[in-house]
């Protein structure tokens, strides 16, 4: 049957070939993965890390240049110096970078099946809060899910799933903080503090109590009790009180960051963002700055004066108290109560006052040695 055998020969040459073109592809793949390993090699040895772009490493964890400066950039349009911007752009880095793999480590980071169940469960605060999503007095979240899967509100719930990104990973880590602390302290403390009785008692005055004692008695009992007189080494002290106050400098650079945090709220910020990210009041910061509806004598006198006289949907400051500094925003009216937004900006003493009364403290001491207490007091002013 010469077609069978035919064939029987084609295939054999085929296979030959196939054999022979494997061999010679196989050759190149190994001589091409030779020659990208060389490749590697030398470039790698050849880029230092500041020519990659990388300006230090967290627990072996890169910091890139273009992260660092897009932060720094950041920083100086919050009204940052050059140096300052600099030192907290790196430090910002160094603790996102040690807190992310914190994070990582004890698997608090929400996973993106857990952030969308978390929006899709807890609506923004300003939606929660708006009345027109409650139907019989209950949020209805058939209409928040039309807001939801609307594609025009994808930037505004961008903003809200990178503000939950930030805050839970937080949140997570303080309950487990509190879950580590042993609970048998804290209860006895409590109790020990809030813990009420009702005792009855009778007023004795041991003067009124008639004693009669000889010298020699009173001796005796002296001698037999001479531990009980006891009493520890003493001291005279004199010492002078140091003003640690805030400067009117750290007075204006508060006003300033009120101002440039109203500018932002100008540029179309958040308020709650705002309020969330530079918040002293820890109690509305939780709330991305909600403090409720207030009333006349709520709230402060120099609050108060400025919050009735808000319309709907205004802000106003920078607002100045005692305390430090407020930006108000009205949310809403009803009766006699207005609805009201906060950003509250805490004044206290700046490094550079610190430091000033640190260098006046040291000073007086080198004047006691010479001049002593007394006149170093008086030469400086100091009670």
């Amino acid at each position: 049957m010469p077609g069978v055998a035919e064939g029987g020969l084609m295939i054999q040459k085929l296979r030959k070939q196939i054999t022979v073109f494997l061999w010679f592809a196989v050759g190149i793949f190994v001589a091409f993965i030779f020659f990208q390993w060389g490749m590697q090699f030398t470039g790698s040895r050849a880029l230092t890390k500041r020519q990659k772009g990388i300006i230090g490493e967290v627990n072996g964890k890169p910091i890139s240049s273009t992260s660092y400066n897009n932060l720094v950039a950041g920083y100086m349009e919050m009204g940052l110096t050059e140096d300052e911007a600099g030192d907290s752009a790196f430090y910002t880095l160094v603790e996102a970078t040690i807190l992310r793999d914190f994070y990582q480590t004890t698997k608090l980071i929400p996973s993106d099946k857990e952030i969308v169940e978390v929006i899709k469960t807890n609506p923004p605060p300003e939606i929660l809060r708006d009345t027109l999503f409650y139907t019989n007095g209950s949020f209805d979240y058939l209409r928040y899910a039309e807001v939801l899967q609307n594609p025009q509100n994808v930037g505004y719930f961008r903003q809200y799933e990178a503000l939950l990104r930030d805050a839970l990973p937080k949140q997570r880590l303080s309950t487990y903080l509190l879950s580590t602390v042993q609970p048998t302290p804290i209860v006895n403390e409590y109790l020990k503090r809030n813990t009420i009785f009702t005792a009855e008692y009778g007023e004795v005055y041991i003067e009124n109590i008639p004693v009669k004692f000889t010298e020699e008695e009173l001796q005796e009992y002296y001698e037999k009790a001479k531990d009980y007189f006891k009493r520890p080494p003493s001291r005279l002290i004199k010492f002078v009180k140091l003003d640690l106050s805030p400067s009117l400098e750290d007075e204006r650079l508060l006003i300033e960051e009120a101002k440039d945090i109203l500018a932002q709220i100008q540029s179309g910020m958040s308020f709650d963002t705002l309020a969330y990210r530079f918040s002293d009041d820890a109690k509305t910061k939780k709330e991305f700055g909600y403090l409720g509806f207030v009333k006349r004598g709520d709230i402060g006198k120099e609050l108060e004066d400025v919050v009735f006289s808000m319309s709907k949907g205004e802000v106003k400051g920078p607002i100045k108290t005692e305390e430090g500094i407020y930006i108000l925003k009205c949310k809403s009216k009803r009766g006699n109560s207005v609805e009201i937004l906060q950003i509250f900006l805490r004044l206290t003493p700046s490094y550079e006052t610190r430091s000033m009364v640190m260098e006046k403290a040291v000073s007086f001491i080198e004047l006691t040695k010479e001049n002593g207490f007394e006149k170093a007091a008086e030469g400086m002013n100091l009670e």
